[in-house]
């Protein structure tokens, strides 16, 4: 109908790989006018297919921003875990837990869909930890492929005031800066080694959050976004003048860390 339109994939590489769902995400890509995806490890695989892909991160999701965190002496729980557990991930934490002792209280819970339980357990939290992604998928004939984009924990997590250690991912850099907003392990080893010295180093952490935080509310909420995706289509050839116009007015509003809707 002449209407530029984009589709953003948030589950590479796992959808495009999936037997079943991968026919229709290629052909929905192929189809839209822009294709976004929160990786690009696959742009060689889109553009044999003649798709051009753009990156947009996840984004933090504002039912976990609180507006005064709390305080250190009020938090119960020193490392905490939310997530599917997959083989993968259950394996890590049981070494981790392992290796981590009895002195620190470690939380694992998968069982948490609940917007304002999940705000509830983060926000009293010393310490977010994010391992793994459900992005992971193989490919024909057996082989792993790891999701190098950025999970929407390392965005969550700070909106609570609640700082974050995450297992390296390629597009973390593009948003985060490592040892300053965001902390960074590379094994299991290295996981416990740092845990346990964050741990002991509240500044480090309140620090680290406090500037993650501040980047998130300015440049990684919903919004913005939706905002990087209006404003690509206003480009194209035969968007229409009001939604230019709109992506305009949207841009006073963006930085704005009080408007969360």
């Amino acid at each position: 109908m002449g209407v530029p339109t984009a589709f953003w994939n948030v589950e590479d590489p796992r959808y495009y790989f999936d037997r079943e769902l991968g026919p229709p995400v290629l052909a929905a890509a192929q189809e839209a006018t822009l294709a976004f995806s929160t990786t690009l490890q696959l742009a060689a695989e889109y553009r044999a297919h003649g798709v051009e892909l753009r990156n947009l991160p996840n984004y933090g999701r504002t039912f976990f921003f609180v507006a005064e965190p709390l305080p250190e002496h009020e938090r119960a729980i020193d490392v905490l875990f939310l997530g599917t557990l997959t083989p993968e991930r259950q394996e890590f934490l049981q070494e981790y837990r392992s290796a981590l002792g009895q002195r620190w209280n470690l939380v694992v819970r998968d069982d948490v869909r609940d917007p304002s339980m999940l705000r509830g357990l983060v926000s009293t939290a010393r310490l977010g930890l994010s391992i793994g992604t459900m992005t992971d998928s193989v490919r024909a004939g057996g082989a792993r492929v790891r999701g190098e984009g950025v999970t929407e924990r390392v965005f969550d997590y700070p909106l609570a005031g609640t700082p974050v250690l995450s297992d390296r991912r390629g597009h973390l850099a593009d948003v985060l800066t490592e040892g300053e907003d965001v902390f960074v392990f590379e094994d299991v080893r290295d996981a416990t080694q740092r845990t346990k010295d964050l741990l002991a180093d509240a500044d480090a952490r309140a620090c680290a959050v406090g500037t993650a935080r501040r980047k998130v509310l300015q440049r990684h909420l919903g919004r913005h976004r939706l905002h990087t995706i209006a404003g690509a289509l206003a480009d194209q050839d035969g968007a229409s003048g009001l939604l230019r116009d709109a992506v305009e007015r949207a841009r006073a509003h963006l930085e704005d860390p009080m408007v969360l809707a």
